[in-house]
């Protein structure tokens, strides 16, 4: 390897490295250097060309610039070094997502539009020896793709000029991951601040974390910063402060009843790691509203049972109001307070009144005031066949007793014709008289017949 040091171009020959002494450096010098032979070191102060140990130390720095050379060319991140707005290397990453173009002219082409100006002012603060943090860039690629890397801009001396080493590292999946737990968090957030159940975050020893308005709304208090123990009553506190324990130390999902205030709740108490400690989401649902629903339900079917064993109207309105005693409900002919209209088609029966209603069984009941008409109509119906039945059998009776009565002589006249009557023309003219009303006697069988059909015969209502 033929090493040859030189101090102005007349010295320039042929040879593998130039050595370049720092204090007779220039650019024309360099130029020269470099049409001539395959490496140009430019020697610091502190090497003397006259010293007969710097071949090996320029074989040294040789070394070294071979192992760097071996590093940036193998490197997966794309390497630049640049200045004067103009790329002055770049290794094979960086080649792959730059063109020629981008070679020959500034890596700001591919810089996104948006921190151009953020970049510019970074690469000034290093030019002046000022740190710079690390910055996180998008890249539009030749194809029009969008790559995002994170950016390491440093000062460099390069080829005797300071120059900015930007090292790219691409974090495009990193921040694909980044922006898909920012979604994730953002839906988390509109969840639990929207959410109707109620919801908190407890640490070990009880004290709210984090709670949603609907847990404030109903507690009546921001309880973030306090225990349990400051905000609910004691003995709801301590079953809520056992089972905090048990799913931090057992690392367990729990759900439980409880009660306060006259309310109802379903709560899952569950383990959650959140800056390195273990804390708990509580959910509560209010089941209240459900829990009145299940009463009602249950004293609806009472009433249907009623009204399948009511013999009358007033016996059913009575036993109405008894089942339904827990709401104060009265059967009225005027409307007063809560109430439902007793209503089968045009024809209204009344008013059910009551109180202690929620919104939601007010479906329920509009419903069981629909089946008490219908009820009362069809006892109405009843007791009017009953009525019918009555006269229908009265009628029956007078028929049948008639029919005796007619029957009776009729055989007598017809055996007074046979043997007492000698005139021929006489005694036909008595029977057929006697036939004409024996048919008569049938036709009235016949109506009997009918009408105890009615009157024994089920009839649907």
């Amino acid at each position: 390897m033929s090493i040859m040091v030189i101090r102005n171009p007349d010295d320039i020959r042929d040879c593998d490295i130039a050595v370049i002494p720092a204090g007779d450096f220039d650019e024309t010098l360099l130029k020269e250097a470099k049409m001539h032979s395959k490496f140009v070191v430019v020697l610091g102060n502190r090497i003397d060309p006259a010293d007969p140990n710097t071949a090996d130390r320029i074989a040294e720095i040789l070394s070294d610039f071979e192992l760097f050379e071996l590093i940036v060319n193998q490197s997966p991140d794309p390497i630049i070094i640049y200045n004067n707005d103009q790329i002055l290397y770049a290794n094979p990453k960086a080649k792959e997502f730059l063109d020629s173009k981008d070679l020959k002219n500034t890596i700001m082409d591919r810089i996104h539009p948006d921190y151009r100006a953020f970049i510019e002012n970074g690469i000034k603060k290093v030019l002046r020896g000022e740190e710079v943090d690390s910055v996180e860039v998008p890249l539009i690629m030749p194809d029009g793709g969008e790559l995002w890397v994170e950016a390491n801009p440093s000062l460099v001396n390069f080829r005797g000029k300071p120059a900015i080493l930007l090292i790219f590292r691409d974090i495009t999946e990193r921040k694909k991951k980044d922006e898909k737990l920012r979604e994730s968090e953002e839906k988390f957030r509109k969840v639990f601040e929207n959410s109707p159940d109620l919801i908190a975050i407890l640490n070990k020893d009880g004290v709210f974390i984090e709670v949603n308005p609907s847990m404030i709304k109903s507690l009546g208090t921001n309880p973030v910063g306090k225990s349990v123990h400051d905000v609910l009553p004691r003995d709801v506190a301590e079953r809520r402060m056992q089972m905090v324990r048990k799913v931090i130390e057992e690392n367990t999902v729990v759900s439980f009843k409880d009660s306060r205030d006259g309310k109802y709740f379903f709560n899952q108490v569950i383990p959650v790691e959140m800056g390195g400690e273990r804390l708990c989401l509580v959910i509560s649902v209010d089941i209240t509203e459900y829990l009145r629903l299940g009463k009602l339900l249950r004293t609806i079917i009472r009433v249907h049972e009623a009204i399948a064993r009511a013999k009358n109207r007033e016996e059913l309105m009575k036993r109405v109001e008894e089942i339904l005693a827990d709401y104060s409900a009265k059967i009225r002919n005027e409307p007063e307070g809560t109430y439902f209209g007793i209503n089968y088609g045009e024809r209204n029966y009344g008013y059910l009144c009551m109180e202690n209603v929620g919104d939601a069984e007010k479906e329920l009941l509009q419903s069981l005031a629909e089946d008490l008409a219908f009820a009362i109509k069809a006892i109405e119906d009843a007791n009017a066949k009953n009525v019918l039945s009555t006269h229908i059998s009265g009628n029956i009776s007078v028929l049948a007793h008639l029919v005796d009565k007619i029957r009776n002589p009729l055989t007598a006249i017809r055996g007074y014709a046979e043997t007492l009557i000698d005139d021929d023309q006489t005694r036909e003219k008595i029977l057929r008289a006697v036939d004409r009303i024996v048919d008569i006697i049938g036709e009235l069988d016949d109506a009997w017949g009918e009408s105890e059909k009615v009157l024994y015969e089920p009839v649907e209502v």
